[in-house]
């Protein structure tokens, strides 16, 4: 079962990052600008955040398997609608479903593997978010392979009918498998369960909003950045950003077993330190080594984050509420940090240098932690 949803993690993930290397490829195919891709791009990642509130309510009227059988049934249909997709309207309906579809996987699949492995959560969505990792990772490779054999639609069909498999074999052999989340409850019992936990809500939405807020900025204009101000070429910076995601594999399975071995909230706070550390130094380094460096360091700080946050709120909260308020708080991160690209890009379009957006993003990091240290000395979030 697990195995199965590795599958199925790993091409939501590359569904959905393969869009970035294939941009110039769908805007040559629908004959369309960067604004109308743009507007694609943004209808895909915006709709995680929009499926994974409703998501969330839906987990208190269902199980958490045919949540996930479900979610991988339409993660399979919107794959191949993208393959077949003859207008741009067409792909912008698939793409819209894929954010849709990873909102309510997401609620679904970490509670579910927190009922699977009770005393190893922080271990199991660890592996699981390294599987979404590498894909992610791979995309650009996926990407040329594709264009060898056929067109960038392959990518996407391929995708499709090996979800369709993994989501079959996962519905089987998860028959006899008790998924507890449904509570048979009337519909106040969403808002119930997010009155008697609403610390822990207020406290995942802060440990993880402003820190991946900062970093939506910092990644989709890094290259840009490492280009004007570091005076690196565009493949060297290229290569930086791909080392700052490959970094990320290894960081969600050392980060899932230290959340196992460790107390969850200290090490949260830990890793935000860790960051806004890094985005402090990128201004103040220079050359190639030292910013390989840097960059790696950043990507491996920022990818441990998931599955140590993921750990703590899976346990902090009570079994039948993990799916709802689990639901609510990625809907709540991504919205708080999806504005970080507009924000960055209208401070450097406006004349602010990048140098100078990054101190004082650190300088905003640091005071949240100084916040979230005090909250924690004083008893206020729940371990």
């Amino acid at each position: 079962m697990f195995g199965f949803l590795l599958t199925v993690v790993f091409l939501l993930g590359l569904s959905r990052v393969v869009f970035a290397p294939l941009v110039q490829s769908l805007m040559d195919e629908f004959t369309v600008s960067e604004g109308t891709i743009g507007l694609v791009l943004t209808l895909m990642w915006g709709g995680t955040a929009v499926g994974a509130v409703p998501a969330g309510y839906l987990l208190t009227r269902v199980d958490r398997r045919p949540m996930i059988v479900a979610c991988g049934a339409v993660l399979g249909g919107a794959n191949v609608l993208v393959s077949v997709a003859p207008t741009v309207e067409l792909l912008a309906l698939g793409a819209a479903l894929l954010g849709l579809t990873a909102g309510g996987y997401f609620a679904a699949v970490n509670p579910f593997l927190a009922d699977l492995y009770p005393t190893q959560v922080g271990q199991a969505v660890g592996i699981h978010g390294m599987s979404h990792q590498v894909a992610a990772t791979l995309a650009p490779v996926a990407v040329t392979a594709a264009l060898v054999v056929g067109t960038w639609r392959t990518i996407f069909a391929m995708a499709g009918a090996v979800v369709f498999v993994a989501t079959a074999l996962f519905w089987t052999l998860s028959r006899d498998v008790d998924s507890p989340g449904r509570t048979d409850a009337p519909p106040a019992a969403f808002l119930k369960s997010i009155r008697s936990q609403w610390r822990v809500v207020v406290a995942g939405v802060g440990m993880a909003g402003a820190t991946m807020f900062v970093w939506m900025g910092v990644f989709n204009f890094y290259v840009p950045y490492l280009s004007a101000t570091k005076t690196l070429s565009s493949s060297s910076a290229s290569l930086l950003l791909s080392l700052s995601f490959a970094a990320g594999i290894p960081a969600f399975w050392v980060s899932g077993r230290l959340a196992d071995r460790i107390h969850r909230v200290p090490l949260v706070l830990g890793i935000v330190a860790a960051f806004a550390g890094l985005v402090g130094l990128l201004p103040v380094v220079d050359g190639f080594w030292p910013l390989a460096a840097v960059s790696i360091a950043l990507g491996f700080v920022i990818h441990a984050l998931f599955p140590a946050l993921d750990a703590y709120l899976l346990t902090a909260v009570s079994e039948e509420n993990r799916g709802s308020l689990y639901g609510l708080m990625l809907a709540a991160t991504i919205t708080i940090e999806a504005p970080g690209s507009a924000v960055l890009g209208a401070l450097v379009a406006g004349g602010v240098a990048y140098d100078v957006v990054f101190r004082l993003a650190s300088v905003g990091l640091w005071a949240v932690l100084a916040c979230l240290l005090i909250v924690y000395r004083l008893r206020w979030i729940p371990e």
